[in-house]
């Protein structure tokens, strides 16, 4: 009986060290697995980051650069990337032809028919009038101004200015400043000097005299101007910005 008692002690001890060699070589397994992993990511790896920089993998002076599908440098100019692919094969097809002819190809790089080219946004035209703050009106690009049927006359701007004006509807009016001449906006009635009222009758608008050397604009018509950016309403939310047409006519009372 004692025999057995010891027998399974000892049966016992065993069993303790085969469950602790087991957890032992498991743990190892995972260790060695998790080693490996990281070695094998850390091998594949191409870039390092070292401070905020990322730089190619084994430098530290070469940063990593990205590119786009749709364009690249050539020669310090943006081309289309499928534009001189397409320039560049006809490049070397008159390459062959030249060498089998023994002739000397001459190729121009990059192709002037893959270079990138920029456009300026004009945007919509909005109705705009003396109220419209000056630092808005600094956005103003062109001054366009729309007559009747195909009437219209379009300035480009060079320069604006809020100046007090007595008699004038708000107190105030704008001066706008064109490659033709200095125009004055009062609400929406344009004011301007006889020396560029030429402009306005070529154009096709009527235009009376206020004075001996200013003339005003008549009929109806759209004051419009392209803004880079504009504010269509004050801070209390009230509207900067004319929504209908005006029309302006010149009234002479028989005496």
């Amino acid at each position: 009986m004692l025999d057995g008692v010891v027998k399974a002690r000892q049966e016992r001890r065993y069993m303790i060290f085969v469950i602790v060699a087991l957890c032992v070589f498991c743990l190892c397994t995972v260790g060695a697995v998790v080693g490996l992993t990281y070695a094998v990511v850390d091998a594949l790896k191409d870039t390092q980051v070292t401070g905020d920089t990322m730089y190619v993998k084994g430098s530290s002076v070469e940063v990593v650069r990205t590119g786009s599908a749709e364009f690249a440098v050539v020669d310090g100019v943006f081309v289309n990337r499928q534009a001189q692919a397409l320039a560049n094969a006809t490049s070397s097809a008159a390459a062959v032809a030249a060498a089998a002819s023994n002739t000397t190809a001459t190729t121009k790089s990059p192709s002037p028919t893959s270079v990138m080219r920029t456009a300026s946004f004009m945007g919509s035209p909005i109705r705009f009038n003396s109220r419209v703050d000056v630092r808005s009106l600094m956005e103003l690009k062109y001054l366009y101004i729309k007559g009747a049927g195909e009437v219209e006359l379009a300035l480009m701007v060079t320069g604006v200015a809020r100046v007090p004006m007595e008699g004038s509807t708000y107190g105030t009016v704008v001066r706008i400043i064109t490659t033709v001449g200095t125009i004055t906006l009062d609400d929406t009635l344009i004011l301007f000097s006889t020396d560029i009222a030429d402009v306005f009758s070529e154009a096709g608008f009527r235009t009376t005299s206020i004075s001996r050397n200013r003339r005003m604009l008549l009929g109806a018509y759209d004051v419009l101007g392209f803004f880079n950016f504009i504010r269509v309403r004050g801070l209390a939310g009230e509207d900067l910005l004319p929504t209908q047409l005006y029309i302006w006519i010149d009234l002479k009372l028989a005496g």
